[in-house]
C-alpha cells in the first residue's frame, strides 16, 4: 500500500509560475504522503501545440535543463518518486514530449510518447518525433510504474505493452479538453469517452491507473480537469473537481493487481498468432 497524488492545474505562460505552483502542490501532496507524484502534459508552460509557431521551440530543454533539475532537487529533498513531462530538446530540430522518472533524487530513466497526435488545437507533430524507447517500465522502491503521454492512452496497444513489461501502475498525463478539433462532439462527451478509455486501460491490462489533466481555458481549448485514479477492476477511486487546482490523492494496494491477475487470466489467454493484422 502507498499513496500517490495527481498535481491537476491551470498554467500560466511563465515557467517559473508553472515551475513554482507545480512545487507548491508536490509539498500539499507530500504533507498528505504520497510517495509517488505525477505532473501532467507539458506542465511547465500552457498547452503550446495549439499553434504551429517556431518560436515555440525556445521553450524546449534537455533532460539536464532546469525544469528536470529543479523537480531532481524536490525529489531528493522530499524523498518521493515524480513523474515530470516536459518538452525534451535532444539536439537542434530534435524533440520529443517525455516524461522523466525521479525517485528521491536520481533519474530512473524517460519516456518519450510514441503517439503523436495532429488534428485542430492539437498539432504535435509540428514540434515532436514519435518516441524511440519504446514502452519501458520503472522499477520504483514501490512498485514497477509505466508512463503514456496523452494520446498514448487512446490506444490498447499502450497499456498492454506496459503490463507485459511488468507494469503494475500507469500514469498518463494529458492535457485534453473541448475545442476545435472535434466541434460536432461536445466537451462533456469527451469527457466521458476519456474516462472511459482509460478506465478499460485498467481493467483490460488488470493494473492501476493515474490519470491527470490540465484545468482552464487556453486559446481554443476548456480543459476540463476529471484527473482520477482507476484500480484494476477498472473502478474510480479517487475522482478530482472540472476546474480547479487541486491534488488529486489516491490509496494504491498492489495486492489488488496480483488478485485481479489470478482472477481474470487475460495474459494466459492471449491468442498472439492471431494478432499479425497489428502490425500490418
Amino acid at each position: 500500500m502507498f499513496r500517490a497524488a495527481l498535481i491537476q492545474m491551470a498554467c500560466s505562460g511563465s515557467r517559473k509560475h508553472n515551475v513554482d505552483k507545480a512545487a507548491s502542490l508536490i509539498d500539499d501532496a507530500v504533507g498528505g504522503s504520497a510517495e509517488v507524484i505525477c505532473l501532467q502534459e507539458v506542465f511547465s508552460s500552457r498547452y503550446f501545440p495549439q499553434e504551429m509557431k517556431h518560436e515555440s521551440f525556445d521553450m524546449a530543454e534537455p533532460v539536464t535543463g532546469p525544469t528536470v533539475s529543479t523537480m531532481q532537487d524536490i525529489s531528493q529533498s522530499r524523498r518521493v518518486t515524480l513523474i515530470v513531462p516536459f518538452f525534451e530538446k535532444v539536439m537542434e530540430g530534435l524533440f520529443y514530449n517525455t516524461a522523466a522518472v525521479i525517485e528521491s533524487g536520481s533519474l530512473l530513466g524517460l519516456y518519450r510518447k510514441n503517439h503523436i497526435p495532429d488534428e485542430p488545437g492539437y498539432c504535435e507533430k509540428f514540434y515532436f518525433k514519435p518516441g524511440d524507447l519504446g514502452y519501458p517500465v520503472f522499477r520504483t522502491r514501490l512498485g514497477r510504474i509505466g508512463v503514456g503521454i496523452c494520446w498514448d492512452q487512446w490506444f490498447p496497444e499502450t497499456g498492454r505493452s506496459l503490463a507485459l513489461n511488468g507494469a503494475e501502475m500507469v500514469f498518463f498525463p494529458s492535457a485534453i479538453g473541448g475545442g476545435p478539433s472535434h466541434p460536432e462532439v461536445p466537451g462533456e462527451r469527451v469527457k466521458e469517452m476519456w474516462t472511459l478509455a482509460n478506465r478499460a486501460q485498467a481493467c483490460m491490462n488488470l493494473l492501476w491507473v493515474g490519470v491527470l489533466n490540465r484545468v482552464g481555458q487556453e486559446g481554443d481549448i476548456r480543459f476540463f480537469g476529471g484527473s482520477f485514479f482507476a484500480n484494476p477492476l477498472g473502478e474510480v477511486t479517487v475522482l478530482s473537481s472540472r476546474d480547479g487546482d487541486e491534488v488529486v490523492m489516491g490509496e494504491i494496494d498492489l495486492e489488488c493487481v496480483r488478485k485481479a491477475r489470478r482472477w481474470w487470466p487475460y495474459f494466459r489467454d492471449r491468442r498472439t498468432s492471431t494478432y499479425g493484422r497489428l502490425l500490418e
